[in-house]
């Protein structure tokens, strides 16, 4: 049987209701489908349950990607700028010598990108999963490689160190003869 809401080509108010409360940036119903159904009017004891329905008409999919594409290009912010000031980022922490952060900057550009996601994605007709151009890939490839190879060169300079602590001084009378 196919639902009602699926038939019509506009949004109920309390549909309309639910998208904008699920993409309220900053809010606490933001992407959090139960307190956006409650807010919206729908039963709190069912909200849970309304919320999982609604997430799955696709004319409610619809407003909310659109909604979401609104707020982004409002606030100025998009994947591509959050990836350049990432990359901005970690080029400044390591011309300051900051490995943590530039390692940081590197993990955040990584976790958006789910190279290190141990859950399988099913992507369905519905969804397109976010394509990369060749060229951003290769980039952050070839960060990857800088930061592992830093890090490898750290990890040594340190072992060094440390192995040139643990041998005693000949120059501390404290020492005793070699």
């Amino acid at each position: 049987m196919n639902n009602e809401i699926e038939k019509s080509e506009t949004l109920t108010p309390k549909e309309e209701s639910f998208c904008l409360l699920y993409t309220e940036i900053g809010s606490e119903t933001f992407c959090h489908g139960t307190l956006s159904a409650e807010r919206a009017g729908y039963a709190k004891a069912g909200a849970r349950t309304q919320a999982w329905k609604l997430l799955r008409i696709p004319k409610i999919r619809e407003r909310i990607a659109e909604i979401h594409s609104e707020n982004m290009s409002l606030s100025h912010i998009n994947v591509h700028s959050q990836l350049a000031k990432l990359e901005n980022l970690r080029q400044n922490a390591e011309e300051k010598g900051d490995l943590s952060s530039a390692i940081r900057a590197v993990e955040l550009t990584g976790k958006y990108l789910q190279m290190f996601n141990d859950r399988h994605v099913i992507v369905t007709e519905q969804q397109q999963p976010h394509k990369m151009s060749p060229e951003l890939a290769e980039d952050v490839r070839k960060a990857f490689e800088l930061i592992y190879a830093k890090r490898y060169l750290a990890s040594q300079a340190v072992k060094q160190i440390e192995d040139s602590i643990s041998q005693s001084d000949p120059y501390d009378p404290q020492a005793g003869p070699s």
